[in-house]
């Protein structure tokens, strides 16, 4: 018998309550969560009746009782996508920081400007700040006529019970000669810029929601070339 059973032992023979760590599993590389909390509850009763156990709290574990690890440990939950436009030459990019869904988040998306962006909106290190309004809206309101903007977010969770006409099927890169345009769109602070949106379904099931606004509303085909190269960097970022 080695020293920790003879500590419990002496233990058992010192106070009744104690008789049921005979049900015990002793070896602290066996004594399972349930056990060792029974074992606390014990020891609460035993020091109630005098009986001295520091010994036997270091012997059998209980001075450093721990919860076993839960099953939903980090990295069990995946954040949302990321849609990410990349900052090539000419222009500024942004995005929000990943996601892991619950009832409150911000639209994981991404921003990209040809003329970068008003303090206003808030980027900060190429992050869009958590809060901040959908679409950089004061860069929209100031946005010259050879400027361009992108919003791509994310769009509607997955459902492919049933085909969405606003997210059609594609894979990336998107085309904006798919995109519908909007001359005059809910919000619009600068009447010169029009919305191109692209609304679409890839191939995994994500859902993307893609606008592009221009300075003018009537872009030339150079600004138009200049926004699908743009456009062509799309992709999405999937923390682990």
């Amino acid at each position: 018998m080695n020293l920790r059973h003879e500590t419990l032992e002496l233990v058992r023979r010192a106070d009744p309550l104690a008789a049921s760590l005979q049900q015990v599993t002793l070896p602290r590389d066996r004594v399972d969560y349930a056990d060792r909390r029974r074992i606390g509850g014990l020891v609460v009763g035993l020091i109630a009746g005098g009986v001295v156990l520091t010994a036997i709290l270091a012997l059998v574990g209980l001075s450093d009782l721990e919860r076993p690890p839960s099953p939903q440990g980090p990295g069990s939950v995946n954040s949302l996508p990321v849609p990410v436009l990349s900052e090539t030459q000419g222009w500024t990019t942004a995005s929000t920081e990943p996601v892991v869904p619950d009832e409150e988040f911000d639209d994981p998306r991404s921003w990209a400007s040809s003329v970068g962006f008003a303090s206003e909106d808030g980027i900060s290190n190429g992050t869009i700040p958590v809060g901040a309004n959908t679409l950089p809206e004061s860069t929209l309101a100031a946005l010259p006529p050879d400027g361009i903007v992108i919003v791509a977010m994310l769009g509607l969770p997955k459902d492919t019970s049933s085909p969405d006409p606003r997210y059609p099927d594609a894979v990336l890169p998107l085309q904006l000669s798919d995109a519908e345009i909007a001359h005059s769109w809910e919000g619009q602070s600068n009447l010169n810029v029009p919305v191109y949106r692209i609304g679409t379904t890839l191939p995994d099931g994500t859902k993307l929601d893609v606008r592009v606004y221009f300075g003018s509303q009537h872009p030339g085909q150079a600004t138009l070339s200049e926004a699908q190269a743009e456009l062509d960097t799309l992709s999405l970022f999937q923390a682990g």
